[in-house]
């Protein structure tokens, strides 16, 4: 069969098209630090802080499910295209402290199964000046140097310092060959705190390492010891003539500035620390080995935050909250034969909940909020809540309704540091239970509204909207692109997300 071409046609018809107005692209403002791909970050001086972005959803038969990001300039430059799975700022979580260096991730083939992914981890600084290879499983970041594992079998661990210069590898030291035979290598790195850490020898000797040099400072005869925090760290020591150990506190001079009195001791936090002459008998003490709380029918817990503590007592009753100046905090509506627990919200109020119930709760101050099931944010004026229905919604401490309850929607305040500037709500439309095991709630189809304290809705759309506080911005994963946006919404980068391809 042949088939011929069409014949030639003219209508005569002419567009003008000067009159529509002219398209501009949502992602204009996007450029690149050179054409064609960017498989991988460049190290560069000239970028300034850089910020990871989603740049590509992948999708199979399962729906979607893996997130590839990048990073980006605060101009909008892209230094590198959506080639990571994950991009997360280093943390050091002894010190509740974020670093100046972001771990990132790949996933690479490995194992004798071509479906296996090996994830192997590398450390960049956050303004892109350097980056390591990929080729580690385990990373730690300590106050002064990042260490980084490359297997859990051996002691191959490079040290680098947070200007992106390699330090040392474990396996050059001298005295790696010393270390216990069954010390695990990742129980070393994680001790890294305030300059040391410690590791077992042969010998039983437990040896404290300068991090930054990876040299031996001190051979001691301690059984165990705490990492070191603010300037002390918790020994334990076996008393002469008998087989009991109990513990005491050593300075960075490793010397003994607290005596060896408690059967445990924790690490120093703000000033305090909690440790236990018995069973039955807990002390909060401060960094002179001085008592500033004793227990003797409970236990002692300091809230993360450093807000307060609470005591748990061992006869079954509520337990007892005190400031961080050690006032007790009553809740005086509270019945007295209903065992209630609280938990800190941070700025020194409590809430807890029963069946009638959520208080919210500080120093002198208290209120009920009958059928609330749970508050989780407050800053004094505003709070996060949750109903019996498990709907929910943002209301003033005077009971004034700024968010209405609603299913299937989660609340963020956006803060100054203090005061919430605005709420956040996410809208996830509800999946037909077939798929409910294979949609992650992330990538539900979404609605998001950026709500003001005055109840003025600045932004909403389709997608999902976060705060990053470290950085000040508010993100929007919306359906066809990912945008950072400034505290009033405007919008400072956009970037189109890939199309989703089968895998």
């Amino acid at each position: 069969m042949v088939i011929s071409s069409p014949p030639e046609m003219s209508w005569g018809v002419r567009a003008d098209f000067s009159v529509l107005t002219p398209h501009v692209p949502p992602h204009s403002m996007l450029s690149r630090l050179h054409a064609g791909p960017l498989p991988g970050l460049i190290p560069s001086d000239d970028y300034g802080m850089l910020l990871p972005y989603v740049g590509a959803v992948s999708s199979s038969y399962e729906g979607l499910h893996t997130t590839k990001f990048g990073l980006v300039t605060i101009e909008g430059m892209i230094v590198t295209d959506a080639v990571y799975e994950r991009i997360d700022i280093g943390f050091n979580y002894h010190t509740n402290t974020r670093s100046t260096a972001y771990q990132l991730a790949v996933n690479i083939p490995g194992g004798e199964s071509a479906v296996y992914q090996q994830r192997l981890l590398a450390v960049c600084a956050v303004d892109g000046s350097w980056i390591t290879a990929f080729e580690y499983v385990d990373i730690v970041f300590s106050q002064d140097v990042i260490l980084m594992m490359r297997n859990y079998d051996t002691f191959d661990i490079d040290v680098y310092n947070y200007d992106g210069r390699f330090l040392y590898n474990f396996l050059g030291l001298d005295w790696i060959d010393d270390i216990a035979g069954d010390t695990w290598a990742g129980s070393i790195i994680h001790s890294a705190s305030d300059g040391y850490m410690s590791a077992r020898l042969r010998n039983r000797a437990l040896a404290f390492i300068d991090v930054a040099t990876g040299e031996i400072v001190r051979r001691t005869e301690f059984t165990g010891a705490d990492m070191f925090s603010e300037g002390l760290a918790a020994v334990a020591v076996t008393m002469p003539g008998s087989y009991e150990t109990l513990w005491g506190y050593i300075n960075r001079d490793f010397e003994m500035v607290i005596p060896p009195r408690y059967i445990y001791a924790n690490r120093f936090m703000n000033g305090s620390a909690v440790a236990a002459v018995s069973d039955t008998h807990s002390l909060l003490i401060n960094t002179r080995g001085e008592t500033l709380l004793s227990v003797t029918d409970g236990t002692i817990e300091q809230f993360y935050d450093d807000t307060g503590f609470i005591v748990h007592r061992w006869d079954g009753r509520s337990p007892v909250y005190y400031t961080k100046d050690l006032i007790e905090i009553e809740l005086l509506s509270k019945p007295e034969d209903d065992f209630f627990y609280a938990y800190s919200l941070g700025g020194g109020w409590l809430s807890g909940a029963n069946e009638d119930g959520a208080w919210l709760f500080t120093l002198g101050e208290e209120h009920f909020f009958p059928g609330f099931s749970y508050i989780s944010y407050t800053d004094g004026e505003f709070l996060i809540y949750r109903d019996t229905e498990q709907n929910t919604g943002v209301i003033s401490l005077s009971g004034a309704e700024l968010i209405p309850p609603e299913s299937n929607m989660s609340i963020t305040a956006v803060t100054d540091g203090q005061a919430a500037r605005a709420f956040i709500v996410n809208i996830f439309e509800p999946q037909p239970y077939s798929l409910s095991y294979e949609l992650p709630r992330r990538y539900a189809p979404s609605r998001f509204r950026l709500v003001g304290t005055d109840g003025r809705v600045i932004a909403f759309g389709r997608g999902t909207m976060s705060y990053d506080e470290s950085t000040g911005l508010l993100s929007v994963q919306a359906e066809d692109s990912f945008s950072y946006l400034s505290h009033d919404a405007e919008v400072i980068i956009s970037i189109p997300l890939m199309s989703y391809a089968l895998d």
